[in-house]
């Protein structure tokens, strides 16, 4: 055998244990990263839903966390490290996102979408679309009217902004 042919398997088999390594050391880390990373409680997804469900209503954190037995403190604190978003950002990006639906879809008054989307007022209305959007309502709606398009909330939820 050539010197050069031995020197090509040796790289060769080296190589072959490095892929070796890194493989087993990526399933290693994989474990670890596994048993680190708490996995999200049962209850929290219910509680999320709960809030997507009601968005459109008043809602009390304390209320809705007691039906899940969770004190509302321990279901903010919780909610934020795992959905990286307070509750109330949270509905306040579906009512935003329920407010776009209904301006593009529907020939309602501004009023009644401001109520129908969880909203104390119009002027709420405005001025939370506002800054998550980058337009008012008005706005909003002649976009959609004038493109065609209808920008409802998965089209445009993209826009949205952390208000």
């Amino acid at each position: 055998m050539s010197s050069s042919r031995i020197a090509s398997e040796r790289d060769n088999y080296a190589t072959l244990v490095c892929l070796r390594l890194l493989r087993a050391f990526g399933t290693a880390l994989r474990r670890y990263q596994d048993v680190k990373r708490p996995k999200c409680p049962v209850w929290l997804i219910e509680f999320r839903h709960a809030l997507e469900a009601h968005a459109h209503e008043p809602l009390r954190m304390g209320d809705i966390a007691g039906q899940f037995d969770v004190h509302a403190i321990h279901a903010y604190q919780v909610f934020k490290r795992f959905f990286k978003c307070t509750p109330g950002e949270f509905v306040r990006r579906k009512r935003i996102e329920l407010a776009m639906d209904q301006l593009a879809h529907t020939e309602l008054s501004v009023d009644a979408i401001a109520y129908a989307s969880g909203f104390c007022d119009r002027s709420h209305l405005a001025h939370i679309f506002t800054r998550a959007v980058g337009m008012s309502p008005a706005e909003y709606r002649g976009l959609a009217s004038k493109t065609g398009t209808q920008l409802g909330p998965r089209t445009a939820a993209n826009r949205i902004k952390n208000p």
